[in-house]
């Protein structure tokens, strides 16, 4: 009877401390999953910050970024810009729709008897004042011109030198926040010059944050990049009140 009694006993305890194995053993594995979905949903963000651009408060999440994509989420109040980097292409898309293109043009133009000749780094804002009968040659994003400052522009009833003054001084402004960029942060940042000056212009300020900081700038960098982009928009306004018909003599 004691003999029976033991071998009972005995196996009683082996049964429990089996159960105690198997509940400690799920109980470590439920630790072990609940712990990787939680580092799976904290590697969706990777880096969140905040940075002052144009007087206003820009809140930035990096998303995702590896060997050849990065993405950007900028918050600006209301207005959301998310950009994904495709950084084997050197290219990136706002909002699911808008490409943006960071690989350098180069569009020289050399003239002789000039008298005063600007031109952006990235080679597609220019001016060149000739030194004879006021011709002025001119290049932005939409092109050539060739003009003379006489002539009149009968939307404003203005001189081209009026418009000429105001382009040739956008891309003076131009090529200083682009010199200061690449000065400050690298001559690496030409690339990203690139693809700010060909972006649309109806772009905010999130955008711009979120394109030039999913290409790789850093934070300090996005107020002077920022002013790329709008002196980049002053070319093109004067650029497109240049005419290139004379209609009046003055």
């Amino acid at each position: 009877m004691k003999t029976k009694f033991l071998k009972k006993l005995s196996l009683a305890l082996m049964l429990s401390f089996s159960a105690v194995i198997v509940g400690q053993s799920f109980t470590v594995n439920a630790a072990v999953k609940n712990q990787t979905q939680t580092s799976i949903i904290q590697s969706k963000t990777i880096e969140q910050s905040s940075i002052t651009c144009n007087n206003q408060n820009i809140s930035v999440t990096v998303v995702e970024d590896n060997a050849n994509f990065k993405e950007v989420k900028v918050t600006n109040g209301n207005k959301i810009s998310i950009v994904k980097y495709d950084k084997n292409a050197n290219t990136a898309v706002l909002n699911g729709n808008t490409k943006v293109d960071f690989n350098k043009k180069n569009q020289i133009h050399t003239n002789s008897y000039v008298a005063d000749s600007t031109t952006d780094l990235t080679k597609i804002y220019s001016y060149t004042a000739l030194t004879y009968g006021g011709w002025w040659m001119v290049n932005a994003e939409d092109g050539y011109k060739c003009v003379k400052e006489t002539t009149v522009n009968p939307d404003t009833n203005e001189a081209n030198s009026v418009p000429l003054q105001a382009f040739r001084t956008s891309v003076n402004n131009l090529k200083g926040y682009e010199i200061a960029a690449a000065a400050a942060y690298g001559t690496a940042t030409i690339s990203i010059i690139a693809g700010i000056i060909n972006t649309p212009e109806t772009l905010g300020v999130s955008d711009i944050v979120a394109i030039v900081v999913a290409a790789g700038a850093l934070l300090s960098e996005v107020p002077i990049l920022y002013n790329v982009y709008t002196s980049k928009k002053d070319c093109n306004f004067y650029f497109n009140r240049i005419r290139t018909l004379k209609t009046n003599n003055l």
